[in-house]
């Protein structure tokens, strides 16, 4: 009763902008509007009988509601099924006769009740030694998972780097003890630095090998020179672990005296608030993650910032976050709410974030990791 099925549109013009929608008849009340994601899961369904339909829209909008449609069958489990009951029955039956036959045997009464004494007795320590065993082994599993959290944990910067003429804040949340979210600095010297943020495929132990990876590289590989030869030699190495369908979102900024070049493998845009038009502009980077395939090609944008200027980064926690009507946040709001706390700090500005994020998901468990980084250009005294 839990799957996910994957689809895509036949439409091959602009075929990244297609969007796709779901509605399981019986269990959903309306469309599910869910982007450009290609899948749809369920989980826990109730045993019955289901229409699955799948909508598409091509890169203009346009929708076509008559697209497939499958039949779904939940079978009840078995111990819910007519054979199960009757077995059920029988036992029952089995068991009263027994009883009764049990309490005609006087001579044989207080024997019996010693017997299930004892075994009683048994049954308790056996009990007791079952749960002394699964406890420790919960226990070992928690410090196993807290060191791994640990570990991940030390490899993010343990403070914040301070960098003249610029305001930097940070914000992290996981959606389990280990996540697959990651972010970086590398200072070369006054004015030219680096700033990474990443995303690992999904979260947990798989995701924290990845980002110990990305780590490693950001680390120990060349990244004064060219962004592009960086992410094609951390694609050579990924695939080199033979790791499987784990693949790693990547966004780099490259700092100098005026400005920065930009270059993303499989994140969410880079929000830029202008503040002389008081507009957000998206830089947007169109490109497949780490891990995926190598020498490819990919885009550099260069932004000149100046006196107040705001550059928002996030990993797609935020733009796919869920509200309880299963509304994603989108990449709308994340505009909106930037162009309204720009004046803010960078400090203040996450805080809003974080603030309208939680009201956004009830503070909900989170689906995702969420991180966010803002930079900010400082007035120049």
């Amino acid at each position: 009763n839990s799957f996910t099925v994957n689809f895509s549109a036949l439409n091959f013009i602009n075929s990244e902008a297609n969007n796709y929608a779901y509605l399981l008849s019986g269990f959903d009340d309306d469309w599910i509007y869910i982007g450009s994601n290609r899948s749809a899961s369920f989980t826990n369904l109730p045993p019955g009988e289901y229409i699955l339909k799948i909508a598409g829209s091509n890169n203009n909008g346009i929708w076509n509601y008559d697209g497939l449609s499958i039949k779904i069958i939940i079978n009840p489990p078995w111990y819910r099924t007519a054979l199960a009951y009757t077995a059920f029955s029988i036992l029952l039956v089995v068991l009263l006769y027994s009883g009764f036959r049990f309490q005609s045997r006087n001579l044989l009464k207080k024997e019996r009740e010693k017997a299930f004494i004892k075994e009683s007795e048994l049954r308790v320590l056996a009990a007791e030694a079952q749960a002394r065993a699964i406890q420790e082994e919960n226990l070992r599993k928690t410090q196993e998972l807290e060191e791994a959290r640990k570990l991940q944990l030390s490899m993010l910067p343990s403070a914040l780097p301070e960098l003249r003429g610029y305001d930097i804040a940070v914000y992290m949340k996981t959606a389990t003890e280990v996540g697959g979210d990651y972010y970086d600095f590398k200072i070369f010297e006054e004015n030219k630095f680096l700033i990474a943020i990443g995303d690992a495929t999904g979260h947990g132990l798989k995701a924290g090998i990845m980002v110990s990876l990305i780590k490693w590289a950001f680390t120990s590989l060349h990244l004064d020179d060219d962004i592009n030869t960086f992410f094609n030699e951390s694609t050579s190495v990924i695939k080199s672990m033979k790791l499987g369908n784990l693949f790693m979102g990547l966004s780099i900024l490259k700092f100098n005296d005026k400005g920065f070049n930009f270059s993303s493998a499989g994140m969410p845009p880079l929000f830029y608030f202008n503040s002389s038009t008081g507009e957000v502009e998206p830089v947007i980077t169109k490109s497949m993650p780490l891990g995926a395939f190598n020498n490819l090609k990919y885009e550099n944008h260069t932004l000149i910032l100046n006196s107040n200027d705001v550059v928002l980064l996030v990993s797609d926690g935020l733009t796919e976050l869920f509200n309880e009507n299963k509304e994603l946040f989108g990449e709308s709001r994340v505009k909106k709410l930037l162009m309204e706390s720009a004046n803010l700090s960078a400090d203040q500005i996450i805080e809003a974030f974080k603030n309208v994020a939680n009201e956004w998901s009830k503070n909900a468990t989170l689906a995702d990791d969420l991180t966010m980084v803002v930079l900010k250009k400082l007035p120049i005294n």
